[in-house]
């Protein structure tokens, strides 16, 4: 994604459609572009990476909640995000 997006393009539109950017001048928003611009692929691969483990996370969270609230299972994290081992008899 981050080869395809053109970020200055895209930290141009968003600043030009911001209300709160309408008092600034063309240099405070041209600056505003460019640290946008710069940053904003950072966040792309930040979120590429923890955004799906956080919501592994977020669901085993759900998951912890559901089996304890509702099935009164008394489970803990780890086991609601599948990493309990197998008991041994």
């Amino acid at each position: 994604m981050n080869k395809k997006v053109d970020w200055r393009d895209v930290a141009s539109k968003r600043i030009e459609e911001s209300p709160r950017t309408a008092q600034l001048s063309n240099e405070q928003k041209e600056q505003q572009i460019e640290m946008s611009a710069k940053i904003s692929p950072y966040f792309a691969y930040g979120f590429g990476l923890l955004g799906p483990i956080l919501l592994a996370v977020i669901v085993g969270a759900a998951m912890l909640g559901a089996y304890n609230l509702l099935g009164g299972a008394g489970a803990n994290f780890s086991v609601s995000m599948g990493s309990s081992r197998t008991p041994t008899w």
